[in-house]
């Protein structure tokens, strides 16, 4: 939430926390999901996501929702995840 509202000293800040509790096991996730914007899925958080990673030293995780074993078959796992 904080690295959305563009507050990536805040999101810093939030790690402490994480970083004490996992040490060098603490990962960052960045996704994509071709959504606008600066929320959730966007390109714009995963790219500060990414960015705060590194500056914090910490490993991002690139990762994303694939439940379909062609990439053809995408459209329609939208649709099933819109309809649920």
């Amino acid at each position: 939430r904080a690295l959305s509202a563009g507050r990536p000293d805040l999101a810093a800040a939030l790690l402490g926390p994480w970083r004490e509790l996992y040490g060098d096991g603490l990962r960052l996730e960045a996704v994509h999901h071709g959504r606008t914007g600066t929320g959730p899925g966007s390109l714009r958080l995963a790219a500060r996501t990414v960015g705060l990673a590194a500056e914090q030293g910490v490993r991002a995780v690139l990762t994303n929702a694939v439940r379909y074993a062609d990439p053809g078959q995408g459209p329609v796992a939208d649709v099933l995840d819109a309809a649920r």
